[in-house]
């Protein structure tokens, strides 16, 4: 699969090396729309790290959860490797539950890892994924795997996703830090890859896209990007095509609540305290309605 125009540039900038042939940028941000290729770019990076680093790798994969991790190893990733000369390479492919992972004859290894803080604890990492980051609210993936990739002095950890919504606010940051550092035009450790459309372009227009989604013309095809446009303007979903396919933050720019209360909301081991009340609100129209809760 002969990488695409946008993820030769990825690759050919963020796999740079200084005099002693460590990588420049130990983190690597990239917000892409979604059917761009970032799959196939993550696997391309993942097998050129195995087999053509020079010695042993420890790759870690994780999406958005150990269910999708799983089946982006073995219904994706495993099937093309085996079905390409690569598969020459191959020491065995595992496929334990909760413990798949891709050998090689050089001992590199490619493994899924759980969505938890202690996912890497007491492995040593030289590459790790972290796909799909807008469902992440917080750190915990990245804590995981930093401990694990301090001794290794080429380790790199890449971040990726299309745009998200209010609760991702990890992914937000990212796409903050990282838009700041390439307007300062500051030099850093840290690589940022961006195809989004301004906030005010007009998503409607077929110009808009062709500037955007940078699989339009290889794996893409503008009557595909129609179709899709369509379907979301029937439904009523705008906010939703020009999330997915334009990488529009359209969900944070409305949002009503702020981060600093959203937080602490979303944290999985908070729980209520005291009397719990409740309050529902319906529009007269019966077009939309609210419900919401709290405690003391």
């Amino acid at each position: 699969m002969p990488l695409m125009p946008w993820q030769k540039l990825v690759v050919d900038t963020a796999l740079e090396v200084d005099e002693d042939g460590t990588p420049i940028y130990s983190q690597v941000t990239v917000q892409v729309p979604r059917q761009s290729g970032k799959s196939s770019l993550v696997l391309a990076l993942m097998v050129h790290r195995a087999l053509l680093w020079g010695g042993r790798q420890s790759i870690a994969y994780n999406a958005q959860d150990l269910k999708s991790s799983r089946a982006k190893m073995l219904v994706d990733y495993a099937p093309l490797i085996e079905a390409s000369p690569i598969k020459t390479a191959l020491r065995r492919i595992y496929l334990g539950n909760g413990a798949e992972s891709i050998v090689f004859r050089n001992s590199s290894r490619i493994d899924t890892f759980a969505k938890t803080a202690s996912a890497a604890h007491g492995r040593t990492l030289d590459l790790a994924i972290i796909d799909e980051a807008r469902f992440d609210f917080d750190d915990s993936r990245e804590a995981a795997y930093s401990p694990a990739m301090v001794t290794r002095k080429d380790s790199q950890l890449w971040i990726l996703s299309v745009a998200g919504d209010a609760a991702s606010i990890y992914f937000r940051k990212k796409v903050e830090d990282g838009r700041r550092l390439v307007d300062s035009k500051t030099k850093s450790s840290r690589a940022f890859f961006d195809w989004s459309a301004p906030d005010d372009a007009d998503w409607t227009d077929p110009a808009v896209w062709a500037k955007t989604i940078p699989s339009l013309g290889y794996t893409q095809t503008e009557k595909a990007i129609r179709q899709r446009f369509e379907t979301a303007l029937a439904d009523g979903k705008e906010n939703t095509f020009r999330q997915e396919y334009l990488c529009q933050w359209m969900a944070i720019e409305n949002a009503m609540i702020p981060d600093r209360y959203l937080i602490p909301c979303l944290d999985p081991t908070a729980a209520p305290s005291g009397r719990i009340c409740f309050g529902i609100d319906v529009a007269l129209d019966r077009s939309s309605g609210s419900i919401c809760v709290a405690d003391e």
